[in-house]
């Protein structure tokens, strides 16, 4: 194997875990599954991994080679692990050559996890769903749905404004306590529970999930990196609705 088929091939992998990583998934995945492509192919490697940060030391034309990558973490999405995973997979129990792997990934990057109709159907019913989980008599869960739907329309016209996690949160909480309040305005709502219902959205389970995962196997830098991230988007859920409930409290009698 000629050096620059390694150089690719280490290129290759290092992409495939920046998608695993920016996709939400956990650091002890990308390792295994950037080690899993170079071993298939030859290719001696090491990786570490933290939730922004990606570094790959593999073995060039028998001299070591480094590559670090700087990741910005986006929406956790799913689907596109998967998909990442199954393309990872391919390229380690395929001769797939290197093109086609290209190709492949490239195709993986692009894809839409679900059109947009699809997501904002599936925004209302969690919303509405959650809203009379937690107490919101069955007649309101039209109401809900509606708030959910609008939840997930929001969230979808500013995610290309690529604001932080924090500021994001906040918007969205104090958006929602507003929304909650207009719509019993006009109908009489249970609050509480359509206001709990709607930011269930936002809770950052994933983050705590992948927390405990990354701790247990060992991965504790990343492990308390993600812990950090879940309390601080608690954090930004709780403030938002907490300036909502001032803010509409403020208004009094005009309100």
């Amino acid at each position: 194997m000629s050096p620059l088929e390694q150089q690719s091939i280490l290129q290759l992998a290092m992409a495939t875990g920046e998608l695993l990583l920016t996709s939400g998934a956990e650091t002890y995945r990308v390792e295994e599954t950037i080690n899993r492509m170079c071993h298939s192919r030859g290719v001696q490697s090491e990786c570490f991994v933290t939730p922004t940060v990606i570094m790959l030391t593999g073995t060039v034309d028998q001299q070591p080679l480094t590559v670090i990558k700087r990741v910005q973490p986006h929406a956790i999405d799913l689907h596109q692990i998967d998909e990442a995973n199954r393309f990872a997979r391919d390229f380690s129990s395929q001769q797939m050559s290197l093109e086609q792997a290209k190709h492949e990934l490239e195709s993986v990057r692009q894809s839409v996890r679900y059109p947009l109709p699809i997501s904002l159907l599936g925004g209302g019913l969690t919303v509405a769903g959650f809203s009379v989980l937690f107490g919101a008599p069955w007649s309101q869960f039209p109401f809900g749905f509606v708030i959910g739907l609008s939840l997930q329309l929001f969230m979808v016209k500013i995610m290309p404004l690529r604001l932080n996690f924090f500021l994001r949160n906040i918007i969205a909480s104090f958006v929602i306590t507003l929304l909650v309040h207009m719509v019993d305005r006009l109908v009489s709502l249970a609050i509480d529970p359509m206001i709990i219902g709607a930011i269930m959205p936002l809770v950052p389970g994933v983050a705590i999930t992948n927390s405990v995962r990354d701790t247990l196997s060992g991965d504790y830098l990343a492990g308390l990196t993600r812990a950090s991230e879940a309390v601080f988007t608690a954090l930004g859920i709780a403030f938002g609705v907490g300036v909502g409930l001032a803010v509409i409290t403020g208004l009094g009698g005009l309100w």
